[in-house]
Formats: C-alpha cells, structure tokens, sequence
C-alpha cells in the first residue's frame, strides 16, 4: 500500500499532528516501522532514531516476555485496548494506555498493526489520590469509636463499622440485610422516620436526637445520633451517613439521677409534713394548754385585787402581775400564729385573706387577692404549700421589692391549682439571685417540685416581681 497525492496528505497530517503516540508495527510485531512525532516524543527519541528499532525498546526489562504473548492476543482479537508500561529512553518507566488494531488481508494474513498509546502517568496519579483518599475515608468509618452506618432512601445500610456492630450485637453481614427500622426502639421509630424525611426532602442537611436501639439479645441501648446527607454528583441525596455516640451509661446515670432527687424530695416533703404537723400541734397547746392557764392565772391575779384592795401595795404589785400576764397572753398568741395560724384550718382562700391582711396593716403595702371560686378545697399538704410561699413571697416584698402593692390571683381547674402573685417592685435579676444561692427562693421551689408542681419567677430590673405557682393539688375535707 503506497498512497501518494493529495488525497492523502490529510491523513498525513493526522498521523504526524496526532497528541496520542501513533505507531505501525511489522507484520511480525517485532518492529516498529512507522512512528509519529507525539509517539518519539513520549519515549525521548526523535522519529528517524526510533523507527526500525525492535519493539522491545519502548518496553522495560521486565515486561520483554510479554511482549510475544501480547502480539498474539492482538493477532487474535484484531482491536485490543489494554494498560501496560513503556520506558523513556532515560530509563523512566511510565504508564500508558494501548490501543491496538491488526490489519490482514484478505487471506487473512497479518499485514501490519496500528498502535496509539496515551500516556497516562497524570491519570493514574489522580486515581491513586483517590484511592488513598476513599482508603482514608473507609478508615475513617472503620477505625471510628463511634458507631458509623451509611443507609439507602429506603433506609438499608449499605455500609456499617464495627463500633456500630458492637453496640447493637450484631456482625456486618447481618446489618447489611436490614434498616434502621428493624433495630429501633418502636417508641423511637416515628420521631426518626420524620427527622429522616425531612433530610431526603433537602429541608434540613442534617439533624441529631437522642433514641434507643434494641440490640440482638434484646437488651434497649441509648445512642445520641447525628445524620447527615450524602449528595451525589448532580446533588440527588441517594444516601445518609449516621452517628451514634454510645450515651446508654449517661442515661442510665441520669435515670438514677432524677430517681434519687425524687427520693430526696419525696423525704424533703415527709419531713416538712411531719414539720407542720408538729407546729400545729405545738400551736395548739401553746394556744389551748398555756393560755388557758395564763388565762387562769389572770383571773386569780383580779381576785387577788378584789379581796386585798385596801392594800395599796398589794394591789399594785397584783396589777403589774396582770399587765404581765396579758403580755405573755399576747406573746403565746403570736408564736402560735407564727408556728400555724389557726386560719389555715378554716381553708386556703380564709388563710390568704388573713395574710394579705396582717400583711398590708404592718408594712403599709395595699395587697388585694382575686380568687376564682374553688370547685373544692384543696388537700392540707396544698394548702400549707401555698401558705408558705405567699407567706415566703410577701416577706421577700417587705424586705426587698420597695412596692407599692401586692396583686394575688388564686385558680383552680382540672390541671390543678394556680397562684401568680405579681409586685410593683424595683424587680431583679433571677439569674444573679440564683448564683448567690438565695435559700428563700430555692425552698419555695422545693415546696412546689415536692408535691409534683413548677414555680416560676418573672423578673427585670425597674418592672417588679410575678412568681408564678402551678400545683396539681388534689381536693381535701375543707369546705
């Protein structure tokens, strides 16, 4: 085949213009008879230097010997395209992709092989980045401590580690042939399937929450878990990857935690009733036992007057007894009213009123209450919670508010009793207040936590003072 003329001259150009090396080798496959510029250049040679060399000498050392069994697989196949490595003139070895046609005649003899290589040294640098940088992510995912799992749309793992088998007790062959559905705790399920939706729908790129795990014995496990999406190329979200940091110890701990506090307050609440049960008691033989004998005593200090009235000294002496006497009298009255008004027992709305009252007659502060009409009294443990902190909060007034006035709302509905008492104090900081650990405050708190109540406070400088009481009283025997 000797083409000549015009009509070849632009495969000519192809050939010597080529970027890929072009080369035609003898029907043997032992010589390389023709090379292009972009094929010499490759290799460190010029054309006229490389042509009529063996083919052996663009091929290192090592690979001569594959050299005739290469030839006899193109011999056979007619078009190869395979990957192999060629040496630079200067010894370099680099990598190069081959392509490679065998032209016969029609007898079916071989008349000669057109090859193109591409060198592809770049190529295989970039996959070898990549492979490095999957091999550290896959140890990343591997090596993790925390549980690492990656999941389909349909929520099929399709990648777990074995931080993650541990926790839930079962092997990677197992995991993969399931969902998070199969492994989460059924009151955990719908939670998760939403936040999930949300995330595949691309309103949210992650989320976290704490769930439970059932694992392989049976045994329910806490994880705090972290998604996160997995776009692909064209920003689908085909996969999700999760987290779940082992926190089963820590809620345990606070289970045993908030178990105790319930247990302290259940004991705080029994020796505050035992409290109250002894002040009532003590008041009433303050009140009963020693003023019916001051009271006695009294009347044999007139009697004294009435018969010894024509003693001057006598008589004095017998007065200043009586004066003393109705002092103690008074004093007695006030410890029991101090130790447990005797009000209390008429109910919670008579008790308040006699509070508020006592209260704007000794401080000069106008206190008004406004209560809803009750469906039923409240339980004697409610009403001397509710006593006590408005007796707690209106001495906090007193001493701290400079308010004018005292507003106290009184409620009662199905949820239980409600009570706001709101100043127009000089107000304060709750959060400063609670650093100082202000032990008025903390035990109007716990009188409300043990009876299973929430008090709130609502406060800011210069807008005075709401203490806000929920309790979820049950009704007693007042009326």
């Amino acid at each position: 085949m000797n083409p000549s003329g015009d009509s070849f001259r632009p495969w000519q150009h192809i050939f010597e213009f080529a970027a890929w090396g072009v080369a035609v080798g003898s029907a043997d496959g032992t010589t390389l008879d023709m090379v292009n510029p972009a094929y010499a250049r490759m290799h460190g040679y010029t054309v006229d230097e490389l042509q009529g060399l063996p083919i052996r000498t663009v091929y290192p050392p090592h690979l001569h010997a594959s050299i005739s069994r290469n030839i006899a697989l193109n011999h056979e196949a007619g078009h190869r395209q395979f990957e192999t490595y060629h040496q630079h003139r200067n010894g370099l070895i680099f990598p190069v992709l081959v392509d490679v046609t065998t032209v016969k005649s029609d007898a079916d003899e071989v008349l000669y092989r057109i090859v193109h290589i591409q060198d592809i040294t770049e190529r295989k640098k970039l996959e070898r980045e990549l492979e490095q940088r999957e091999k550290f992510l896959e140890n990343v995912i591997d090596y993790s401590a925390v549980g690492m799992a990656i999941a389909d749309r349909r929520g099929r793992y399709t990648r777990v580690n074995q931080a993650m088998c541990e926790f839930v007790g079962y092997s990677a062959a197992e995991l993969l042939t399931m969902s998070y559905h199969d492994i989460t705790y059924p009151e955990d399920l719908d939670q998760n399937v939403e936040a999930r939706e949300y995330l595949l729908a691309g309103e949210t790129k992650t989320f976290q929450m704490e769930k439970r795990y059932v694992r392989k014995d049976g045994q329910v496990v806490w994880a705090l878990m972290v998604i996160s999406v997995i776009p692909s190329a064209n920003g689908e979200i085909e996969y999700t990857v999760g987290q779940m940091l082992d926190i089963d110890t820590l809620k345990r701990t606070e289970q045993s935690l908030r178990e105790s506090q319930q247990l302290l307050r259940e004991m705080a609440a029994r020796q505050q009733s035992l409290l109250e049960e002894e002040r009532k008691r003590f008041a009433h033989e303050v009140h009963d036992e020693l003023g019916q004998l001051l009271t006695a005593l009294k009347m044999d200090v007139s009697l004294i007057r009435l018969n010894y009235g024509d003693r001057p000294e006598l008589a004095d002496k017998a007065a200043g007894m009586r004066d003393l006497i109705d002092r103690t009298l008074n004093v007695v009255r006030h410890i029991s009213m101090d130790l447990r008004p005797a009000v209390v027992d008429m109910g919670l709305l008579p008790a308040l009123e006699w509070l508020a009252q006592e209260f704007a007659e000794q401080y000069g502060i106008a206190c008004r209450i406004e209560a809803a009409p009750l469906p039923g009294a409240p339980d004697d443990a409610c009403v001397m919670t509710v006593f006590r902190i408005v007796q707690e909060s209106l001495t906090n007034v007193a001493r701290h508010a400079r308010a004018s006035q005292v507003h106290i709302t009184l409620g009662y509905d199905d949820h239980g009793l409600s009570l706001t008492i709101t100043d127009d104090g000089c107000g304060f900081q709750p959060e400063a207040v609670a650093a100082t650990a202000s032990f008025g405050l903390m035990g109007m708190r716990e009188r409300a936590r043990s009876l299973d109540g929430h008090l709130k406070i609502i406060s800011t400088p210069g807008t005075g003072t709401s203490i806000v009481l929920a309790l979820p009283c049950r009704k007693g025997s007042h009326t």
